[in-house]
């Protein structure tokens, strides 16, 4: 059974989510194909889709109106879109993470000072590895919220979505780094 995305299912409109539920069906090969061509993690290419069809929902009056030919074009328009932000935030992720790592070990002083630089760097990589190991809206909701300082607000108004979903995207990508830092059942 197909598995149709979340921002479908929970349409409002019967009309609108059924013709995006045929649309979704429809075309969700070539999607997935044309995020693949961008990315090659599956969780990736689900984001690219899912992020996608959110901005297929802003257009479907639009998408009501067009012949199948241009549909084809706008989708495969829309998602390499999406893969190419999501790349873009890849680097920004990459820049802001590097910038964050050599300011914070620069700032270490002291009699041990090298040692304390050298395990701090250590550390900094092990937790650059593991935000990168996350999935892109994890990361993002860690960009925004520990190196931008933004409000739970002001991430759900730039990630469109609810102060309630940026809170559990918090707490997951949190549980999540602790596994991978610590392993399973320890706890720092």
């Amino acid at each position: 059974m197909l598995m149709l995305p979340l921002v479908i299912l929970t349409m409002k409109d019967d009309g609108d989510r059924a013709y995006m539920t045929r649309l979704y069906r429809e075309y969700r090969a070539l999607m997935l194909k044309t995020a693949w061509e961008y990315s090659r993690d599956m969780d990736t290419v689900d984001d690219i889709v899912s992020e996608s069809c959110i901005a297929l929902i802003r257009h479907l009056g639009q998408l009501k109106t067009m012949e199948k030919g241009a549909i084809r074009a706008y989708i495969v328009i829309t998602v390499r879109n999406k893969a190419i932000d999501d790349l873009r935030r890849q680097k920004l992720r990459q820049k802001i993470f590097v910038s964050m790592d050599e300011d914070t070990v620069d700032s270490v002083a002291g009699p041990t000072a090298f040692e304390r630089k050298l395990n701090l760097r250590q550390e900094m990589d092990a937790v650059k590895e593991a935000i990168a190991a996350l999935p892109a809206a994890e990361q993002d909701v860690l960009r925004l919220k520990f190196f931008q300082h933004r409000t739970d607000k002001e991430i759900a108004g730039h990630m469109e979505i609810s102060e309630t979903q940026v809170r559990a995207l918090i707490k997951r990508a949190r549980r999540r780094l602790k596994r991978m830092l610590y392993g399973e059942g320890e706890k720092p």
